[in-house]
């Protein structure tokens, strides 16, 4: 699995593209994530939120070092 740097205000814009996905095709919420998730370039949901968090470490890990 690739690392894709993943900001939290990304991670929002999906959210917000699944709920009007959502909308539009009259599927589940979870199935929405995964098509745009899918569409942004990443392997699934569960990617986006990997990506994110592992971003966040390194981000948080970059600011302690500094110091």
């Amino acid at each position: 699995m690739i690392l894709i740097p993943t900001t939290a205000t990304f991670v929002e814009k999906l959210k917000k593209q699944a709920k009007a996905l959502k909308k539009l095709d009259n599927c589940c919420y979870m199935e929405a994530l995964e098509i745009v998730a899918k569409k942004a370039g990443y392997e699934s949901w569960h990617h986006v939120k990997r990506c994110y968090d592992q971003s966040s470490a390194a981000k948080l890990g970059n600011i302690q070092n500094a110091k």
